[in-house]
């Protein structure tokens, strides 16, 4: 039976049960048109339809389904095209796939056959096969390359790059991946979603299962575009949700276990859908389970939009705080509030990477030097070769450590030394505080240092600055992005605006969503900050009434690390008649600057 065949038997079929049984046999008369092989087809799925005890659990015609998969599977040899069928690769929801043999090219290719259901509309097939294009264009080492788009006998078929590996499926089903492992994938992830955005593609369905992973360590992401073929056209939105869980059960799980919440509720989807389900791979990278769990379908869903996930640092003590502040944000379910791009998201993960990176030389550097033996220069893994081999430039990294030892520690003589020497005239200061302002005059409240080009910042400092402090400042925008070099400085206390974080572009409005966007960062800024110092405190000044409390106690629920840490300062005066020059609001600051740093 062919594809073609059993599409007109299951059309028949579905259409002759909505007849009274003592129509059918007219019905069956007309539909089938003489042709008595089709007739029989139809009516054994009918007999078999209603047979006590059949088919409860599915149609009969899915089981009939079923078998004509079978009979239609490729076997070693055959031929499609010019492509020579090796073996079979796997099966999904999305197709069957084969690895196969280009004999033009004599290379080894993947062929994905797509199931006849999703390829019966030439508009769907038509609008798939441009946005695999797209996403085959975009020549990214970390995206599947796509080489063909075709179909033979009825079939369609996918030509694409062989990868040899493992799934990332089959790799964290033997249990969390190690801290390195995951946020090399994660970055590749990252990066591969960041081109296809740029590009205007959304790949719809990230899951382990689209993830691959070659033996030399690059990450492929697999079916950009074959979501999108699920879509009905001129459907709704509920529609499209409906078409990524109808499937199997066991691709159902798997699928909606990924979903974000928009795609749950059936809302249309952007950029931040994908960034969503990174972010429970991510979870599941490092936690070997899934972020949101359930029995059946719906319990899935229902924590996806209700529940939140159970703490990464509770799983496992090695992993760092600042990668459970990237997940919980990537799994933040207002998409307001996620990462709004997943470049944002990679820069955060590479820079994670980075300071790990930069933590474990400096460890290494200062580890006591091991014994060499027989043992350690054969090596009984590939870790202690690496280490016999590397020993001469350890022993010069230990060499130069030393030496760096002996000048820090004449230098640190010298300091004191001066230091006592000084001690009456200069006493000891207190950790920095950091200024975090923007420039623009909208922004900036008292309207002589808005006239001279100044910023808040310039009229805080003004008033801090007969205490015992160093202040650093720090010029921001919407486009400001210096975590980092702030968190390096080790500060005691931040002073920001609220507003800080503002578009250049948009007028000061607290019921703007460009001001509420700039909220949001900041408050972001905040989580972070607090999970990468917890020495750090805060104060977040503004001259808007009536809000602060509550937005403090939304900011400490999202951010409990936060708590008993972020304070709050109004300028009164308003929009208009707000400054720091004030003498009123001029002491009232610096008091709550001198009892947050407990210089009373």
């Amino acid at each position: 039976m062919t594809p073609e065949r059993w599409q007109q038997v299951k059309e028949i079929f579905q259409s002759a049960l909505q007849h009274e049984p003592g129509q059918r046999s007219v019905f069956l008369s007309n539909a089938c048109g003489g042709d008595e092989s089709l007739r029989q087809e139809v009516e054994s799925l009918i007999t078999s339809h209603y047979k006590d005890g059949s088919f409860i659990d599915s149609p009969a015609y899915e089981a009939a389904a079923a078998m004509l998969e079978t009979e239609q599977q490729l076997k070693a040899g055959q031929m499609i095209g010019h492509y020579e069928i090796l073996s079979t690769l796997g099966k999904g929801g999305m197709g069957e796939v084969y690895l196969a043999r280009d004999t033009r090219l004599d290379r080894k290719v993947a062929l994905k056959f797509l199931p006849p259901d999703l390829i019966k509309d030439d508009e769907r097939v038509r609008r798939f096969a441009q946005e695999a294009r797209a996403a085959s264009s975009l020549n990214h080492p970390n995206i599947l390359t796509i080489h063909e788009i075709g179909g033979v006998g009825g079939r369609r078929f996918i030509a694409t790059e062989f990868v040899a590996g493992e799934t990332l499926r089959e790799r964290i089903a033997g249990g969390p991946m190690k801290l390195a492992d995951a946020l090399n994938t994660g970055e590749q992830v990252a990066s591969a979603l960041a081109e296809a955005h740029a590009a205007g593609i959304i790949h719809r369905d990230i899951k382990p299962e689209n993830i691959m992973l070659r033996r030399d360590g690059i990450v492929k992401v697999l079916d950009f575009g074959l979501a999108k073929l699920t879509e009905q056209k001129e459907s709704g939105p509920e529609d499209s949700t409906r078409a990524l869980v109808k499937t199997s059960a066991g691709d159902v799980m798997g699928t909606v276990t990924y979903m974000s919440p928009e795609q749950a509720r059936g809302l249309p989807v952007d950029a931040r859908s994908d960034t969503w389900s990174l972010g429970v791979v991510l979870y599941e990278m490092m936690s070997g389970r899934a972020p949101f769990a359930g029995a059946t379908t719906s319990d899935i869903i229902a924590a996806i939009l209700e529940r939140e996930p159970r703490s990464l640092t509770s799983i496992s003590s090695d992993i760092p705080d600042a990668l459970e502040w990237i997940v919980n944000k990537a799994l933040t379910k207002d998409r307001d509030d996620r990462y709004q791009t997943a470049r944002e998201l990679l820069t955060d993960l590479r820079r994670l990477k980075q300071r790990l990176s930069v933590a474990a030389e400096i460890e290494r550097s200062g580890a006591p030097e091991l014994p060499i033996g027989p043992a350690a220069q054969r090596g009984t893994n590939p870790d202690e070769a690496v280490m016999g081999r590397d020993r001469p430039r350890a022993k010069r990294r230990l060499v130069w450590a030393a030496l760096f030892a002996v000048m820090f520690a004449l230098l640190a003589s010298v300091v004191i030394w001066k230091g006592r020497a000084n001690s009456f005239k200069h006493p000891a200061l207190t950790p920095v505080v950091v200024l975090m302002d923007s420039p623009l005059p909208d922004r900036v409240f008292d309207p002589e240092t808005r006239k001279n080009g100044g910023t808040n910042a310039d009229d805080i400092t003004d008033i801090l600055r007969d205490l015992p402090i160093v202040i650093e400042k720090e010029t921001t925008s919407s486009l400001w992005h210096r975590e980092d070099q702030v968190l390096r400085q080790s500060p005691a206390l931040i002073m920001i605006h609220r507003s800080c974080f503002a578009d250049a572009s948009m007028g000061f409005d607290p019921q703007a969503t460009a001001t509420q966007v700039a909220d949001k960062k900041v408050e972001s800024f905040l989580g972070y900050m607090g999970l990468s110092n917890p020495n750090t405190k805060f104060l977040v000044y503004t001259r808007r009434p009536g809000d602060q409390s509550s937005w403090q106690a939304d900011l400490e629920k999202r951010f409990p690390q936060l708590k008993g840490r972020v304070f709050t300062f109004h300028v009164i005066g308003g929009p208009e008649h707000a400054t720091f020059r004030d003498p009123t609001t001029a002491q009232a600051l610096k008091q709550q600057a001198q009892a947050i740093l407990g210089l009373h």
